[in-house]
């Protein structure tokens, strides 16, 4: 007291315009203190002097100052002015607020309104002068603001929160109760603290059993004498223990509603678009060139990494033309030599080479009418690529043997992983036939492109094993589908296939797919490389790999440009690709 005293004395021997900002600063000085020391009368003729003489030399940031030292002393007298004001708040306003708030959430009520219930039972019964809900995402674990309110009203109140005492409520799973935020040096040191004149700050985690945390509900009060009761403390962990509730079941909702619009579009998407399956943008796109391909005649080139599905999308072009009654008839054109591939294509004559015991149509001759899908076609040889030219341009092919060509009408559908215009560059493609190639283009996404679509995927390739393996598989649990969208899939859908076929053939019957039944390098990944999942080192290893795999795609795989583009030497780069398990993408 004899603190503020002496500042009041200093405040009046510099009560001169030279020296005004010595005045104001004294004056707050003493008011604050005896704010805060519980003696209003004489914060008030402080703050009061403060405000006046502020406002008469026009100087607004003190007013302010003074102003807003004002409403905290105004709101103190009002409280001061209950008897206990605490512990005599009638136990009926927090039995009604849990009422409240028990039926809000029997009835199904969606968060936003059990929030905007809970907040008003932190203003009103307990009251606070801030309070917020903190969501915590259930993918990323990012927080965010659910809902805020204040006293004064709006939504200014997730302004200047305490984020650390946030995070350790949510980490430690405990309520934080601060009952003087002035004096808890972690706290204190906040900006907000001082400026908001914040005196006791709670915490509450929300935490529900089946799915951890998922939030939390934190309130602060200002001025001297705000700590919290312990009635209020028992109130409050039974308001954020309802409210976690109905967060989870509102997620339970969401994902169940997800779960069903991904079995409609997979049972429709299978249909119609001849296995492919899929509900993201990329693929999106995808069906739309399949669809407008599919209303043509025009020759159709599909390109993608190895295993994005390539052949599905020919198909699914073929199965939604008009000629899709007639036949589809594929090759690779990798798996046979010159001769024998254009044998299979175009058909050859009798005796016409060691082994020729009949005449054969091939390919274009057996497929008159229909669709020749050839995979594959940037390995076609040069004599075979001239022959393909010869098709595209006059709808001719010329069987080994003979001189007389004939006529066919079979619609082409080529597809490749390599990068045609660079073959073209090498001298390895025909110009000309890229071109005629080249007409209608599909680009398959990779599957680190779409991973949103990975639960849809392996559900669809989970029952097309199980039924092939005769037994009833239940699903995934939510660690074994993390797992599965944390990995990079340099195989892409193609080694998803795999990896769930492995998974159940070793699941027993009726069980369900846990993490424990992928492949090491899937567990390796879900875990991390410490064992910590969410440290720095994980986070910055998994963008490096995704920018590794980028990289590698733009490069179609080509160690030399890629380790050129990155700056780093082959041998660096061949140990990164080994560790990220991304060697089988080049």
């Amino acid at each position: 007291r004899e603190e503020a005293e002496d500042a009041f004395n200093r405040a009046v021997a510099s009560n001169q315009v030279s020296q005004r900002f010595a005045w104001f600063r004294s004056l707050l000085a003493g008011g604050r203190f005896y704010l805060e020391h519980g003696h209003l009368d004489m914060a008030r003729l402080r703050l009061e002097a403060a405000e006046r003489k502020a406002k008469a030399l026009q100087t607004s940031f003190y007013a302010r100052k003074a102003s807003n030292l004002l409403s905290r002393l105004a709101r103190l007298e009002e409280r001061s002015e209950s008897v206990g004001a605490a512990e005599s708040r009638p136990t009926n306003n927090r039995v009604a607020a849990i009422s409240e708030l028990a039926e809000d959430l029997g009835r199904g009520l969606d968060p936003t309104s059990l929030m905007d219930t809970t907040l008003d039972a932190c203003l009103k019964v307990v009251g606070a002068d801030r309070a917020m809900v903190v969501l915590k995402d259930a993918t990323s674990g990012a927080l965010r603001t659910g809902m805020a309110r204040s006293r004064e009203g709006g939504s200014a109140a997730s302004q200047h929160i305490n984020r650390g005492v946030v995070q350790r409520a949510i980490g430690n799973n405990e309520p934080f109760f601060g009952t003087d935020a002035a004096a808890d040096k972690p706290i204190k040191k906040r900006q907000s603290v001082f400026d908001l004149d914040v005196r006791s700050v709670v915490c509450v985690p929300l935490y529900h059993q089946e799915t951890g945390s998922v939030g939390a509900l934190y309130l602060d009060r200002r001025g001297i004498g705000n700590a919290v009761s312990e009635a209020d403390r028992r109130f409050l962990i039974a308001l954020a223990g309802l409210l976690s509730v109905g967060v989870v079941q509102d997620r339970m909702r969401s994902l169940l509603k997800e779960r069903s619009l991904y079995r409609e579009h997979l049972e429709s998407g299978t249909k119609g678009l001849g296995g492919l399956v899929g509900a993201s943008r990329a693929m999106q796109a995808v069906y739309r060139l399949i669809e407008r391909a599919a209303n043509t005649n025009l020759t159709v080139l599909i390109q993608g990494e190895t295993g994005t599905g390539k052949e599905l999308a020919a198909r699914a072009v073929h199965d939604n033309s008009v000629v899709k009654d007639r036949m589809f008839l594929s090759q690779n054109c990798g798996a046979l030599s010159g001769e024998l591939l254009h044998s299979e294509l175009f058909g050859h004559k009798k005796g016409s080479f060691t082994g020729a015991m009949s005449d054969r149509a091939g390919l274009f001759g057996t497929a008159h009418g229909g669709t020749v899908f050839l995979d594959e076609v940037a390995d076609a040889s040069h004599e075979v690529q001239a022959s393909l030219l010869r098709v595209l341009q006059s709808g001719e092919v010329r069987r080994l043997g003979e001189s007389v060509p004939r006529k066919v009408n079979v619609r082409v559908i080529a597809a490749t992983n390599a990068d045609l215009e660079e073959a073209v560059s090498a001298g390895a493609f025909r110009k000309d036939l890229y071109y005629r190639l080249l007409v209608l283009p599909i680009k398959m996404p990779a599957l680190r492109d779409r991973m949103d679509d990975i639960p849809l995927l392996a559900e669809h390739l989970m029952r097309n094993a199980a039924r092939e393996a005769g037994k009833a598989v239940a699903g995934f649990t939510e660690g074994a589908v993390k797992a599965l969208m944390n990995y990079g899939w340099p195989g892409n859908v193609r080694q998803l296939d795999n990896e769930i076929r492995r998974a159940v053939a070793l699941v027993e019957n009726g069980g369900v797919l846990d993490v424990e039944l992928l492949s090491e390098r899937l567990r390796h990944e879900a875990d991390g490389d410490d064992g910590t999942a969410g440290t720095l080192r994980v986070f910055l290893q998994s963008v490096e790999k995704r920018y590794l795999s980028q990289i590698l795609d733009k490069n179609n795989g080509n160690i030399t440009r890629t380790a050129s583009e990155l700056g780093v030497t082959r041998s660096g780069l061949y140990k990164k690709l080994e560790r990220h398990g991304l060697r089988d993408a080049c």
